[in-house]
């Protein structure tokens, strides 16, 4: 596998009011940023923990897309599910059909990932600041020279976390987190702010999401702000950010420009959020059409320099 990602994949059953009907959808972060990255690239794949049942339920999507599912790792009788609620107000409740130790139980390992990332260019990796953890991937990284996109996981967002999350971020090629984790790490009160913040720590390139507004790329000395895909289908925002991320990683590791990198996450992220789940079906329709949107995002990117955001 060239570009892999650790992280987990789940089974969502989506509920709406006033209906009986079910939707049985793939997702979690990994399967999101796994999606994300097929937009761009064919030699993908997944290291995560599944059920006995995961070939049945979502075999035939990796089949049909030609994604290896050889970084899959039977842990269980059951793949991870959340019972997704969707109300009148817009609002959801999420709930572990399994219980939040069952999940735990099924989230990959450094050990996992070994066998794996033999010949990978990137990896993404969506986990919190856990530096038993982080050494465990450092060791693997220092063996096999591969990149490291990581994604910061919620329960590492707080300033608490913050000595721990810049220290883990340094050793990386790549950190994304959005505007809400920005916020929160730097205990900032504007993206400004936060962007000001992350230029000073010392890291490598910055994946800053900030929803239906796009991305920042940031370095020490530039930000990159590259604009969402204009008038994208919105059907179910869940996973955008981590089929972003994913893309982005595809971009870095093939040399590509700033704007690049970004306008390969917000297309990738465009096509992840127009249904519920990932996308059912990847062809040459959809990669003409991927190109089509890049070059769109493209003409609307701004650069900026310290002081002008």
């Amino acid at each position: 596998m060239k570009y892999v990602v650790m992280s987990t994949t789940v089974q969502d059953n989506i509920h709406f009011p006033n209906n009986d009907a079910e939707i049985c959808a793939a997702g979690g972060a990994g399967m999101y940023a796994l999606a994300g990255m097929r937009v761009w690239e064919e030699d993908v794949g997944i290291v995560s923990g599944v059920g006995e049942d995961y070939a049945g339920l979502f075999g035939k999507w990796y089949h049909e897309n030609a994604v290896t599912t050889r970084g899959l790792r039977v842990k269980d009788e059951h793949t991870p599910c959340t019972v997704i609620e969707y109300f009148q107000n817009g609002e959801r409740k999420e709930t572990p059909l399994y219980g939040k130790q069952h999940y735990k139980k099924l989230e990959p390992t450094p050990e996992d990932l070994a066998g794996s990332v033999n010949d990978a260019a990137g990896v993404y990796i969506f986990r919190d600041s856990n530096p038993e953890f982080w050494a465990a991937i450092f060791k693997l990284k220092e063996q096999y020279g591969f990149h490291i996109m990581w994604e910061l996981s919620a329960a590492s967002a707080k300033s608490d976390c913050l000595a721990s999350v810049l220290q883990t971020a340094q050793n990386v090629e790549m950190f994304s987190l959005n505007r809400t984790e920005a916020l929160s790490l730097f205990e900032a009160n504007s993206m400004e702010e936060a962007i000001q913040r992350l230029q000073r720590s010392s890291l490598g390139l910055v994946y800053l999401r900030n929803g239906a507004d796009g991305v920042y790329l940031i370095q020490k000395d530039v930000v990159c702000h590259v604009p969402s895909v204009a008038h994208a289908d919105v059907v179910d925002p869940t996973g955008g950010g981590n089929s972003s991320t994913g893309a982005a990683l595809v971009g870095f590791c093939q040399g590509k420009e700033l704007r690049e990198i970004g306008a390969m996450g917000n297309v990738a992220s465009a096509f992840c959020i127009a249904q519920y789940g990932v996308p059912p079906h990847y062809d040459g329709e959809m990669r003409r059409l991927a190109e089509e949107r890049f070059q769109e995002v493209l003409k609307r990117v701004t650069y900026m320099k310290n002081n002008e955001y």
